[in-house]
Protein backbone atom coordinates (compact mmCIF):
# COMPACT_ATOMS: atom_id res chain seq x y z
CA UNK A 1 0.00 0.00 0.00
CA UNK A 2 1.36 3.23 -0.79
CA UNK A 3 1.75 6.28 1.47
CA UNK A 4 -0.22 9.84 0.37
CA UNK A 5 3.71 11.00 0.10
CA UNK A 6 4.62 8.01 -2.15
CA UNK A 7 1.88 8.63 -4.08
CA UNK A 8 2.18 12.28 -4.64
CA UNK A 9 5.60 11.60 -5.32
CA UNK A 10 4.70 9.51 -8.42
CA UNK A 11 2.16 11.79 -9.67
CA UNK A 12 4.64 14.18 -9.53
CA UNK A 13 7.19 11.91 -11.71
CA UNK A 14 4.78 11.12 -14.03
CA UNK A 15 3.72 14.90 -14.66
CA UNK A 16 7.23 15.59 -14.80
CA UNK A 17 7.73 12.81 -17.94
CA UNK A 18 4.33 13.81 -19.66
CA UNK A 19 5.99 17.30 -19.73
CA UNK A 20 8.82 16.21 -20.98
CA UNK A 21 7.75 14.58 -23.74
CA UNK A 22 4.93 16.80 -24.56
CA UNK A 23 7.89 19.46 -25.20
CA UNK A 24 10.13 16.97 -27.06
CA UNK A 25 7.04 16.22 -29.51
CA UNK A 26 6.83 20.42 -29.74
CA UNK A 27 10.38 20.25 -30.83
CA UNK A 28 10.24 17.68 -33.32
CA UNK A 29 7.27 19.00 -35.24
CA UNK A 30 8.69 20.42 -38.55
CA UNK A 31 7.43 24.40 -39.06
CA UNK A 32 4.66 25.49 -41.30
CA UNK A 33 7.01 26.77 -44.39
CA UNK A 34 7.01 30.60 -45.03
CA UNK A 35 5.10 32.71 -46.83
CA UNK A 36 7.78 34.51 -48.26
CA UNK A 37 9.32 30.80 -49.46
CA UNK A 38 5.93 31.04 -51.48
CA UNK A 39 6.46 34.34 -52.57
CA UNK A 40 9.70 34.04 -54.24
CA UNK A 41 9.34 30.70 -56.44
CA UNK A 42 6.06 32.82 -57.56
CA UNK A 43 8.15 35.38 -58.53
CA UNK A 44 11.01 33.48 -60.14
CA UNK A 45 8.57 31.81 -62.15
CA UNK A 46 6.59 34.77 -62.92
CA UNK A 47 9.77 36.51 -64.55
CA UNK A 48 11.15 35.17 -67.12
CA UNK A 49 14.80 34.68 -67.59
CA UNK A 50 16.41 36.96 -70.06
CA UNK A 51 14.61 39.62 -68.23
CA UNK A 52 16.36 38.85 -65.20
CA UNK A 53 19.36 38.30 -67.27
CA UNK A 54 19.40 41.61 -68.79
CA UNK A 55 18.61 43.12 -65.23
CA UNK A 56 22.12 41.75 -64.10
CA UNK A 57 24.02 42.95 -66.75
CA UNK A 58 22.72 46.75 -67.23
CA UNK A 59 22.99 47.07 -63.69
CA UNK A 60 26.91 45.73 -63.64
CA UNK A 61 27.56 47.43 -66.93
CA UNK A 62 26.13 50.84 -64.85
CA UNK A 63 28.11 49.83 -62.00
CA UNK A 64 31.37 49.56 -63.85
CA UNK A 65 30.68 52.90 -66.37
CA UNK A 66 29.93 54.84 -62.77
CA UNK A 67 33.57 53.34 -61.32
CA UNK A 68 35.35 54.67 -64.86
CA UNK A 69 33.57 58.07 -64.47
CA UNK A 70 34.70 58.46 -60.92
CA UNK A 71 38.41 57.49 -61.70
CA UNK A 72 38.55 59.58 -64.73
CA UNK A 73 37.23 62.58 -62.45
CA UNK A 74 40.18 61.53 -59.59
CA UNK A 75 42.86 61.65 -62.54
CA UNK A 76 44.78 65.01 -63.33
CA UNK A 77 44.31 66.65 -66.30
CA UNK A 78 47.52 66.45 -68.76
CA UNK A 79 49.54 69.30 -70.04
CA UNK A 80 49.22 68.99 -73.37
CA UNK A 81 45.14 68.72 -73.02
CA UNK A 82 45.30 71.96 -71.48
CA UNK A 83 44.73 75.30 -73.47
Amino acid sequence: MLTPEQLRSTLETERQFRNVLLSAAKVTEPKPPSVWSGVGKLLLKAIPANVVRDAIVGGGKAILANRQRSADQDQPVPEATKQ
